[in-house]
């Protein structure tokens, strides 16, 4: 979802009727004001406006150079030459002029006011003056989690009144001695950004953030090392690596918990009885291990119950490597509600139930829950129980996913659904799983038990294909067969932004009334 269509979303939630347009444009990853109009009429004057100049503009940005000067002044000529814009000295149709703020070390903040409003500018010319700004790598700025570029207030003539719209300042911009630290900068910055983006991309009130919906990601590909989750009341730090954390990292993870309270606090969003846990997971590229407990505070239950969409989840730190909800797959899980009333639904690696969970609360007429562990089937069903749910009609069943598609194409069984979220590795008694070898077997197995006209989930998180790779594999497993696989992306807001390459790849194949078996003689 970009931000227009977020505006559209807002507008209506409030049972307001509007249309927007948008007046002027932000870079994607420039945080800040940005000016929508309610009507066509308006929105031409508006524009009009920032064409004669009319309309001022400040940013605020930082950088991680140097300059002896407390002033500067730039003015180039701007265009895009192939897909990337440039800034050329000859006869120039933009100017910025720049003021220093404050420094911090190496660090400085600095104050930009375009003049002018071509793509890109403050970027280019921030480069050209040699103070280019963090987190933009294309213009020649240091590597960070987010450029670090604030629109910070709009401010021009209205009707005879004078009119400024202010935007809030990112944390760090007020607090440059953060900035010691690069690494708790980042994370306060990605969780920051994910707060806000969550609250008002859930058109949530107060209330519900933490009531409703109580899973939350902070923390994702932001770090190389650290993931960081809201489970319910408690925050949940993963360190994915094969080594602890040293004592500064620590440290500043323990910081990160104390400003994630101080920013839910401001809000009277903070939980009453918040605990947090760290965990030491091995490279999730690894065979998987036991989790080793590196930190948490004195409280932090060995098991407790969360809300997902008002559904009831039981969480553990007793049973597995994982607490027992994985958040990416919360809105696959509304999704599989929509299509479940009435149908046959199949969950392969159920894990802890919650696909059958939410397939049984939406009225399917039987779900069949597959999983090699008695331990995971157990916990399925206490999920069941605790979102009042009968076990009858359906099944549980403690077997190889794998296996359990041999036996129901042997059967002839078939299902309406399929969801099939497997790990990208993983170890039996009997053999060794990888998905990038067994894929194909698998997918002509799903077919193989899929209704006519029927729907397979297919997800997973291995991070060696991307999304093409992943379709190239499942259109050569179904090269004999009438489907056509596609690449199904619903909005985590808490994970990947809609531009970029998810971890977790997931796909939608549907088996046509006509689909027929192409003869490959």
């Amino acid at each position: 979802m970009g931000l227009h269509e977020w505006a559209l979303k807002l507008a209506k939630a409030f049972s307001q009727d509007h249309q927007f347009y948008i007046c002027h444009r932000l870079d994607r990853e420039t945080s800040g004001a940005i000016l929508f109009a309610k009507t066509k009429e308006t929105a031409k004057l508006l524009g009009e406006k920032f064409e004669k100049h009319e309309i001022q503009k400040s940013y605020l940005f930082l950088t991680k150079s140097q300059s002896k000067k407390s002033s500067l002044e730039h003015s180039s000529f701007i265009e895009k030459q192939g897909d990337r814009f440039v800034s050329l000295d000859q006869s120039p149709n933009s100017n910025t002029r720049f003021e220093k703020l404050k420094s911090q070390g190496e660090f400085e903040l600095w104050k930009a006011l375009p003049q002018t409003g071509k793509p890109h500018q403050i970027r280019l010319h921030a480069q050209s003056l040699n103070i280019p700004i963090l987190g933009d790598p294309v213009h020649g700025g240091a590597q960070f989690s987010r450029m670090m570029l604030h629109s910070q207030y709009l401010e021009f003539e209205w009707q005879n009144e004078r009119l400024k719209f202010n935007s809030t300042l990112p944390f760090v911009f007020e607090n440059l001695e953060l900035l010691r630290n690069l690494e708790l900068a980042n994370w306060i910055c990605a969780f920051e950004r994910r707060f806000w983006w969550l609250k008002n991309a859930q058109l949530l009130t107060d209330d519900q953030f933490l009531k409703q919906n109580q899973t939350w990601r902070w923390l994702h590909t932001e770090s190389k090392n650290l993931r960081a989750e809201q489970l319910g009341e408690n925050i949940f730090f993963s360190w994915y690596s094969d080594n602890h954390p040293n004592r500064g990292q620590i440290e500043s993870i323990e910081r990160l918990y104390e400003f994630c309270l101080q920013l839910l606090k401001k809000l009277n969003l903070a939980p009453q009885n918040a605990e947090y846990f760290l965990q030491l997971r091995s490279d999730r590229q690894k065979s998987p291990r036991e989790f080793g407990e590196i930190k948490s505070t004195p409280q932090f239950p060995k098991r407790w119950n969360i809300k997902e969409n008002d559904l009831t989840f039981e969480l553990r730190l007793d049973s597995g490597l994982s607490t027992g909800l994985f958040l990416d797959q919360r809105n696959n899980r509304n999704w599989v509600m929509t299509q479940a009333p009435n149908k046959t639904v199949l969950n392969l690696f159920s894990y802890t139930g919650g696909f059958s969970v939410c397939a049984a609360k939406a009225g399917a007429s039987k779900v069949v829950s597959v999983d090699v562990s008695a331990n995971f089937l157990d916990w399925s069903k206490q999920n069941f129980f605790l979102n009042d749910l009968k076990l009858d009609p359906h099944e549980f069943r403690k077997i190889d996913s794998l296996e359990y598609l041999e036996w129901a194409k042997k059967k002839s069984l078939k299902f309406d659904l399929i969801i099939c979220d497997p790990p990208s590795f993983a170890r039996t008694d009997k053999k060794l799983f990888k998905i990038e070898k067994d894929l194909p077997e698998m997918i002509r197995l799903l077919i193989a038990c899929l209704n006519p006209n029927g729907k397979i989930l297919f997800c997973s998180n291995f991070e060696n294909w991307t999304s093409k790779d992943f379709i190239k594999a499942i259109k050569s497993a179904t090269v004999a067969l009438d489907i056509g696989p596609e690449e199904f992306r619903i909005l985590r807001e808490d994970f990947e932004l809609p531009h970029q390459e998810p971890l977790m790849k997931c796909f939608l194949l549907q088996k046509l009334e006509h689909s027929h078996q192409k003869s490959t003689s």
